[in-house]
């Protein structure tokens, strides 16, 4: 981690469980010791850097979470005993609900380990994404998609729809994708559309916030205040 933050690294990400995509472990694993995170964090924090945590069963999700982590990743088991310990301490959370919903719908073809990993991991993915808003957790909730962006796979806008599907409201899912991102990653000067700020943003052909899927209606692309012709048209 010293080498990381040496060579300038922005943010720490922790593997406190295995996961879905790697080949070897698994999701129930754990991967570090509570020990071992709580000095990665201390560390971290000591550089003004944020920490986030890969996390997917309940054991790694506490153990991540009293050594004082900004985020959780994908948190795959939550309890009430997490979710109560995030709400009082600020914790962020990005539960990545599309890439699971892209393996049970049968969007995503493989490897092998993945699917079946993500299979399994469903049984208590959507519950903890579900509990984690009945607990008012949205207002912490950020959007990420946990896809790799290449031509054809699932991007932040799928990760908008699913959040959608399994519950939140559309402005629950924009706000996840702009501004709450903006906040976790300490980027004041992105996020929202205001004075002062980056003037980056995206036009859409529709409502967003009365149907989530126009987050895929591109309409037009303004970058650093300027129109670009051609895109999203």
């Amino acid at each position: 981690m010293h080498l990381q933050i040496k060579y300038g690294a922005k943010v720490i990400k922790i593997m406190a469980s295995g996961g879905v995509g790697s080949p070897l472990d698994s999701p129930t694993s754990e991967q570090l010791s509570p020990e071992e995170m709580h000095v990665i964090v201390e560390q971290a924090h000591m550089a003004h850097l944020k920490v986030a945590a890969h996390d997917e069963n309940a054991k790694t999700i506490l153990d991540a979470l009293h050594a004082g982590v900004d985020s959780l990743e994908h948190a795959s088991e939550l309890n009430q005993e997490a979710v109560d310990y995030m709400k009082l301490h600020h914790v962020w959370w990005d539960p990545t609900v599309y890439v699971v919903d892209n393996i049970v719908m049968g969007g995503d073809k493989g490897p092998e380990h993945r699917i079946r990993k993500g299979k399994a991991l469903a049984a208590t993915h959507f519950e903890s994404f579900k509990l984690g808003l009945k607990n008012g957790m949205a207002p912490q909730m950020v959007a990420g998609s946990d896809m790799s962006y290449e031509p054809g796979t699932g991007t932040v806008l799928d990760e908008m729809i699913t959040m959608v599907k399994y519950g939140a409201t559309p402005k629950q899912a924009l706000i996840a994708a702009t501004s709450n991102g903006a906040l976790l990653a300490g980027w004041n000067d992105l996020g929202t559309l205001e004075v002062g700020k980056e003037a980056d943003f995206i036009a859409l052909d529709g409502d967003p916030t009365a149907d989530i899927t126009a987050v895929k209606k591109t309409k037009a692309v303004v970058f650093k205040g300027n129109v670009l012709v051609g895109i999203g048209q």
